[in-house]
C-alpha cells in the first residue's frame, strides 16, 4: 500500500507474497495475526511429514541415518508406497482424494494427501517396518499430536498437553 508506482507496487507484491491487504482485515473482530497465529497446514502436511519421508527413505539433505538406523529398505518403502495408493480402491471418495503413490508421484502429494497418509495410512503401512520399535512410536506421537491439534473440540488442559507433546517429540527427535 506504501509503493509510489504500480512498478514497486509488482515489485513488492513478487519479493513478499503479499499481494494486497485480505478484506478480512477490515472486520474489527478480528486481530491479524493472533487471530490465525499458526498455519498448521504448511507447517505439518507440507513440511514436516514430507521432510520425515525423506529421512525415512534416505533423501534428506544428502544426509545418511548416521550411528542410527531407522531408513526403510528401498523395496520395503516401495511395497508401502504402492499399498498407499491401492487403498484409493476401497476407501471412499468422500474421504478425500485417492492417495498417489508417494515413490513415483510425489509431486502429487498435497497437504490433503500427507495429512491422510500420515495420520490414517502410514500408522498401518509404517508398522513393523523400522528397524528398531522406537521409531514407529516415535510416529505415533506425532500421529496423536496432530490428531488433537484438527479435532474440533479442545479442552484447555489440552492445549498444555500439545504444547509439551510437541516439545517432547522434537527433543526425542534430535536424541
Amino acid at each position: 500500500m506504501e509503493a509510489t508506482t504500480t512498478a514497486a507496487a509488482e515489485r513488492l507484491a513478487k519479493d513478499s507474497g503479499i499481494k494486497g491487504i485480505p478484506l478480512l482485515a477490515s472486520l474489527n473482530s478480528l486481530n491479524f495475526p493472533f487471530s490465525f497465529p499458526l498455519d498448521f497446514m504448511h507447517l505439518i502436511f507440507e513440511n514436516l511429514i514430507p521432510n520425515l519421508v525423506r529421512h525415512y527413505t534416505g533423501t534428506f539433505k544428502d544426509l545418511d541415518s548416521g550411528i542410527e538406523d531407522y531408513e526403510l529398505p528401498k523395496e520395503v518403502w516401495s511395497e508401502i508406497c504402492k499399498a498407499g495408493s491401492a487403498s484409493g480402491d476401497t476407501i471412499p471418495s468422500s474421504f478425500g482424494s485417492r492417495m498417489p503413490n508417494i515413490e513415483t508421484e510425489r509431486s502429487s502429494m498435497m497437504a490433503e494427501a500427507w495429512g491422510f497418509w500420515s495420520m490414517y495410512l502410514a500408522p498401518i503401512l509404517l508398522q513393523n517396518h523400522f528397524s528398531h520399535r522406537r521409531y514407529y512410536d516415535h510416529f505415533l506421537k506425532l500421529v496423536r499430536l496432530v490428531h488433537k491439534c484438527i479435532s474440533f473440540e479442545l479442552k484447555r488442559s489440552e492445549v498444555n498437553e500439545i504444547r509439551q507433546g510437541f516439545q517432547d517429540w522434537v527433543l526425542e527427535y534430535e536424541e
